[in-house]
């Protein structure tokens, strides 16, 4: 099984996202082969659409998703950030991956996602095809 960027281009692109949560995930039993399986041509893809679309890209600290290799692409290419856990429970406030990617990336204020105000918001604005 391999990553499909064209599906997750084809939501980002199509859907009213304001995050795009677990990206690059992978399921348990092929997580070993990430790099293999998401090569440096699949995240520019994901990285480009999620620049053209503007959902933010989550740091997710339940997966340690993304790679630090994908989010340096990510910030380069001035994509935006928001931290997420999809923990329940006790750990529901632990964000520890996400609070080290921002301090490794440099992120400042700039860099974090921000809803849209009122009127502004993407499943407001966007065209449906």
């Amino acid at each position: 099984m391999k990553p499909q960027p064209d599906f997750n281009i084809q939501v980002i692109a199509q859907e009213p996202l304001d995050i795009l949560a677990n990206p690059l995930f992978l399921p348990e039993c092929i997580r070993v082969e990430f790099d293999v399986l998401w090569t440096e041509k699949h995240m520019e893809k994901i990285i480009a659409a999620a620049v053209k679309y503007h959902p933010a890209i989550e740091i997710n600290s339940a997966y340690n998703l993304p790679s630090p290799t994908f989010l340096k692409m990510a910030k380069t290419a001035g994509a935006l950030f928001s931290f997420g856990t999809n923990i329940h429970g006790l750990d529901v406030e632990k964000l520890d991956y996400c609070v080290k990617m921002a301090i490794e990336l440099g992120l400042k204020k700039e860099n974090i996602f921000a809803p849209a105000p009122a009127g502004k918001k993407p499943i407001q604005i966007r065209k449906f095809s």
